[in-house]
């Protein structure tokens, strides 16, 4: 038996290697995170362009910088969670 496979059974005190999440809990949790970042942008539409006003001629690329930054924060934040909820998240 080579060492590869012996590394997979976690034999031992080593710890075993978890299954890893499928497609559909990516597109999930990125579609969760694009409907609360849409929310949130919704809500905060007023305050947000405002702001963004005063960059003048980037104030549009301040806002899609700042949606999508935001989207990618949720998308990580559900994903970890996600992961930490079905036990595949290990120290």
């Amino acid at each position: 038996m080579n060492k590869q496979s012996s590394d997979r059974t976690g034999s031992g005190s080593e710890r075993p290697l978890c299954e890893s999440a499928s497609s559909l809990e990516h597109w999930l949790t990125s579609v969760v995170g694009l409907g609360m970042a849409l929310a949130v942008g919704v809500f905060f539409y007023v305050p947000i362009v405002e702001t963004a006003a005063s960059l003048e001629v980037l104030s549009t690329t301040a806002m899609v910088f700042l949606f999508t930054a935001l989207w990618l924060v949720l998308w990580g934040t559900l994903e970890l969670a996600w992961e930490w909820r079905a036990g595949r998240v290990h120290r």
